[in-house]
């Protein structure tokens, strides 16, 4: 996977919708999440509309990431902050709670605290970070 060179947001709400179960569900497909949250309905300023909108070069391709590929990111955070410090325009990893796009029910999605790595099921429109990635 690719990350993003930049936090799209340091305040977003994974949704506002808190009664609607996406079925964004895989804890490894963050992109098959993706199709199930636009499919839902959202607006442009909650995390995943933020990482659906983004477009860097030649690239549009970006979704925000499952739990277990936040989780891949939380744990080379060490080594990906470095090259990010060393990389003009971008910001590193910070220790905050970033929203994965996988949904543990309608009120709740998941995400890490990247102070800890702990995964926590957060209330939706709790606002949190947002880091978009691509495969490659």
């Amino acid at each position: 996977m690719r990350a993003n060179l930049t936090n799209l947001s340091e305040g977003a709400e994974w949704s506002s919708n808190t009664r609607v179960l996406t079925g964004a569900s895989s804890a490894t497909k963050g992109s098959e999440n993706m199709e199930a949250i636009k499919k839902a309905g959202g607006k442009a300023t909650d995390a995943a509309g933020l990482c659906d909108a983004y477009v860097q070069g030649e690239f549009n391709d970006w979704y925000l990431p499952a739990s277990d590929e936040l989780q891949t990111l939380y744990t080379v955070m060490v080594g990906i902050n470095k090259t990010l410090s060393a990389t003009a325009g971008s910001q590193t990893l910070e220790s905050a709670f970033y929203w994965s796009s996988t949904e543990k029910m309608n009120g709740s999605a998941w995400g890490i605290d990247f102070e800890s790595g702990t995964a926590t099921a957060s209330n939706k429109m709790r606002n949190g970070h947002v880091r978009a990635i691509r495969a490659f």
